[in-house]
């Protein structure tokens, strides 16, 4: 999946949840992100993986937006150092949303 597919993946998901605003300076800062130096797996090609693998899920019950949602967010921060890199992507998917 290539960038500006990805782009188009994330703004048509903003535009589902209905959230506010540009969805582009999102994206753009999520790129950034996954595009840090010292990224070997948690990177885009990880993110699109992971909606490639998400498109083969039945979805019965489940809310495929915020599980969508979640999958952009779920490496965001991304310090080899750290171990709360799960809570602070979620703190930042909270900031987001």
């Amino acid at each position: 999946m290539n960038r500006s597919t990805l782009l188009d993946e994330w703004s048509a998901l903003w535009r589902r949840l209905g959230a506010a605003g540009d969805a582009e300076p999102v994206f753009l800062d999520l790129e950034a992100r996954y595009s840090e130096e010292g990224r070997a797996y948690h990177n885009l090609a990880h993110i699109a993986h992971c909606l490639d693998e998400l498109r083969c899920y039945p979805g019965g019950g489940v809310d495929i937006g915020a599980v969508e949602f979640a999958l952009w967010f779920h490496d965001a921060v991304y310090d080899p150092r750290a171990k709360d890199n799960e809570g602070r992507s979620a703190g930042l998917a909270s900031e987001t949303a």
